[in-house]
């Protein structure tokens, strides 16, 4: 059964890593040993380090801008993909949303941009950190909730609808693009998106359960 393993704190905040973010790098540093050899399989560990670091600093531009508006990060969830930062409790102001979503992919972009000069030395590793960072900034912002980009069309929903409807949509068509991930991974062997398709659905039947709640609350 796929679930958080406890590796830390960073200033009183919980990290967390999912154990998918375990599987996909073993899968990873496995094919590269099989395929290319040890010192492949090597720099694929390494590359793991890297992205633990880079998924790591993502968040933490999440926790960052939410304490910008007075609010703190319970814990940290780190996941291939990008991972979930959780504060506790939802900025009021739907433009709050919008910053604090943002705010994680824009750092890995700034990872990226930072990095971009040392493209010059043409070493594998280098470019692979670049490569990722800014796959992880793009793939954050489909509009697939509760990712990134689920929570930025969340607040401009709200511009429209209350917050119940606004996150009813945003899971509706982040159950979607679960079926799509799963489809794709499925059909063309990519067995890392298959995995994330599969944890976003579950994460939407969480999502839609804990709204349930909230709904059965208000109308009490």
């Amino acid at each position: 059964m796929l679930s958080n393993i406890n590796i830390g704190t960073f200033k009183g905040i919980s990290l967390r890593l999912h154990s998918t973010f375990v599987i996909l790098a073993a899968m990873f540093a496995a094919n590269k040993l099989i395929t290319e050899g040890i010192e492949s399989a090597l720099i694929a560990s390494l590359l793991g380090v890297a992205l633990f670091v880079s998924v790591f600093l993502h968040e933490l531009g999440h926790a960052m801008a939410a304490k910008l508006y007075g609010i703190k990060t319970r814990s940290i969830t780190l996941y291939p993909f990008g991972g979930i930062a959780a504060i506790e409790n939802l900025p009021e102001d739907p433009t709050q949303e919008f910053w604090i979503a943002v705010a994680g992919p824009a750092v890995n972009f700034l990872i990226a941009g930072i990095c971009t000069p040392l493209l010059l030395l043409h070493n594998e590793m280098l470019n692979m950190i670049i490569f990722w960072n800014v796959l992880m900034g793009v793939f954050n912002l489909l509009p697939a909730y509760p990712m990134d980009g689920g929570r930025v069309l969340r607040s401009m929903l709200q511009r429209k609808y209350n917050f119940i409807r606004s996150t009813e949509i945003a899971i509706a068509i982040s159950s979607i693009f679960a079926w799509i991930f799963m489809v794709y991974g499925f059909t063309y062997k990519l067995y890392g998106l298959l995995i994330i398709g599969g944890l976003l659905a579950v994460m939407n039947y969480s999502e839609k359960n804990r709204l349930q709640q909230i709904k059965e609350q208000a109308s009490k």
